[in-house]
């Protein structure tokens, strides 16, 4: 599996920024656009513009453990990686 891109970085609550990302936020701010407060929003934040189900499933310790690893290479989160695996694997079902 290939590693995360440089230049990419994980934010603590998951969300990936590039250098792109942050030189923009950068600009936004330096030109006055932002005026430095934060807006808190109650609950989690949607993934997908729509609602979600939680869907568990018993893996193999060994699987995990392989799953865990590929996701720390992608700079991913376990669930990230699998609801990945799974839209992939659905579109080639589609194919």
């Amino acid at each position: 599996m290939s590693k995360k891109p440089e230049g990419t970085y994980r934010l603590a609550g998951g969300i990936t920024v590039t250098d792109a990302d942050l030189e923009a936020d950068a600009q936004r701010f330096e030109a006055g656009e932002c005026d430095g407060s934060w807006k808190v929003l109650p609950g989690r934040p949607q993934l997908f513009g729509e609602d979600t189900m939680p869907v568990g499933t018993r893996l193999p310790e060994s699987l995990v453990r392989e799953l865990d690893e590929a996701a720390g290479e992608l700079g991913q989160t376990r669930s990230e990686l699998v609801r990945r695996f799974i839209s992939d694997g659905l579109l080639a079902l589609k194919a």
